[in-house]
C-alpha cells in the first residue's frame, strides 16, 4: 500500500534519516523512471521505522536544474513497490509517462 508522498526541497529524504540515525538499506539507483535521463535522479531504498518498527520502501526523486539546488520528493510503501507501481506515482514526472502518454 502507497503509505505517504512529501516534497522536501533541496534536502534529500535519505540525509534526514541519517541525520535522524536511521539506517537506508539496499539503496539503488532507479533510472528507469527518470524525468529527464542524465539530469534528473531517482533511488529506491528501504529503511525500519524508528516509530513502527516496520520496513518502510522509499522511491527518492531529485529534479536537478542547472544552477538551483536539487527539489526533492519521497513517495512511501508499505511493500517492496514494482516498477509500475513507482511509474504510477510520479505521473508526470517520469519520462516513461511523457512518452507513452
Amino acid at each position: 500500500m502507497f503509505l505517504d508522498h512529501n516534497v522536501l526541497g533541496p534536502r534529500s529524504f535519505a540525509s534526514v534519516l541519517n541525520e535522524a540515525g536511521v539506517s537506508i538499506n539496499d539503496a539503488d539507483n532507479a533510472a528507469w523512471c527518470l524525468a529527464i535521463p542524465g539530469r534528473d535522479e531517482a533511488k529506491r531504498y528501504s529503511y525500519v521505522s524508528p516509530k513502527s518498527g516496520k520496513t518502510i520502501f522509499a522511491l527518492e526523486y531529485t529534479t536537478c536544474i542547472p544552477a538551483k539546488p536539487g527539489m526533492h520528493e519521497v513517495w512511501q510503501f508499505d511493500h517492496d513497490f514494482s516498477e509500475q507501481e513507482a511509474i504510477e506515482v510520479l505521473g508526470n514526472r517520469s519520462y516513461h509517462n511523457r512518452k507513452m502518454g
